[in-house]
């Protein structure tokens, strides 16, 4: 399938890491989700991510075809509006890509660092797998609290480690909201965390703790 950039407009961008031994195509349904939103996503097929180098040269490089005469991505890309994203070792990856100023968003999924989460620049929305033997819940909550940036922490209801790649669907909605948000400036996705009746606070597939809102 063929996606057309429309003309005279810029489109954010999200940088995704994968997990361990695993490629983008795993995540495909995440991947494509985010980009019928509008949103150019930026992939690698390395198997370990886990520096934030290979998420790093992503952005690099739709920067610099944003700057390519002749390259489809040539003036399509904002590059105020940069994000990050990826699933167990990526998300390690997506919180220490975040410590970056350029990065203005993340959505680590299971896996996060307190240490690392402090230097986070922008907002952030953690997410874990009740389920999730391989990375505790309790270690993403703990990142959470680390945190000094506006911040989410949510635990998704049922899931264990191999959600994102197996069957997303759980965690869809929510992901794309918060890049739909603070990169697309979609206010109709406010409601799903913000304010004393946020939508997921509610929802019974969730568990929702939230920080500097």
């Amino acid at each position: 399938e063929t996606i057309y950039l429309e003309e005279g407009k810029k489109y954010p961008v999200v940088a995704w890491g994968n997990g361990t031994c695993a490629q983008p195509l795993l995540y495909s349904e995440i991947l494509e989700h985010l980009a019928s939103h509008g949103i150019i996503v930026i992939g690698t097929n390395a198997t370990s991510v886990g520096s934030g180098m290979e998420m790093q040269r992503g952005i690099d490089y739709v920067l610099a075809e944003n700057q390519k005469s002749g390259s489809p991505l040539y003036g399509k890309i904002d590059p105020e509006l940069l994000g990050a994203s990826g699933h167990s070792q990526g998300s390690m990856a997506t919180v220490t890509v975040g410590g970056n100023m350029r990065i203005k968003v993340t959505v680590p999924i299971e896996g996060a660092q307190a240490a690392a989460a402090r230097a986070l620049k922008g907002p952030t929305f953690l997410i874990s797998g009740e389920k999730d033997t391989l990375v505790a819940p309790s270690s993403v909550e703990s990142a959470f609290n680390a945190v000094s940036v506006p911040a989410v922490y949510g635990m998704s209801l049922g899931q264990d480690h191999l959600m994102p790649g197996r069957m997303p669907a759980p965690i869809l909605k929510a992901l794309t909201g918060w890049f739909a948000l603070h990169l697309l400036k979609d206010e109709s996705a406010r409601p799903l965390f913000y304010g004393d009746n946020c939508t997921l606070c509610s929802d019974p597939t969730w568990t929702l703790k939230r920080r500097n809102l």
